[in-house]
């Protein structure tokens, strides 16, 4: 695996979609609502810097519910700022992505988050 620009990496964009599914309105979210991560795994990272092969395992042995439900963001704990993702692509490419900011909407529910990446493509 080589460490690549995401823009330059030549990734399936539909590999590492990531979906906001709503069901309830913004002052009172629903037990439905959910973040989705269209990849094969998703975990928190054990390190600050991984390699692509601590990040891979990291990706499956450290797992986050996916979807993350509401109320799981709501609470702050599982995604914030200094939290960093390992993901694994459908096509077996590794992501690390560091959470660098976040907003609020005018109720206090999750708004956007902002993210620092690494990517490594899968030598073919």
């Amino acid at each position: 695996m080589t460490e690549k620009n995401p823009a330059a990496a030549g990734i399936d964009a539909s590999s590492m979609e990531i979906e906001w599914h709503t069901t309830g309105c913004a002052s009172s979210p629903s037990n439905e609502d959910s973040l989705t991560f269209n990849v094969a795994a998703v975990g928190i990272s054990s390190d600050v810097n991984p390699g692509a092969i601590q990040c891979a395992r990291d990706a499956r042995q450290q797992a986050i519910p996916n979807p993350v439900s509401a109320s799981q963001l709501q609470d702050g704990v599982l995604l914030r700022k200094g939290v960093a993702l390992c993901l694994e692509t459908k096509g077996k490419s590794i992501l690390h992505m560091k959470i660098t900011g976040s907003t609020k909407d005018g109720w206090g529910n999750p708004d956007s988050f902002t993210f620092s990446a690494s990517l490594w493509k899968k030598s073919t």
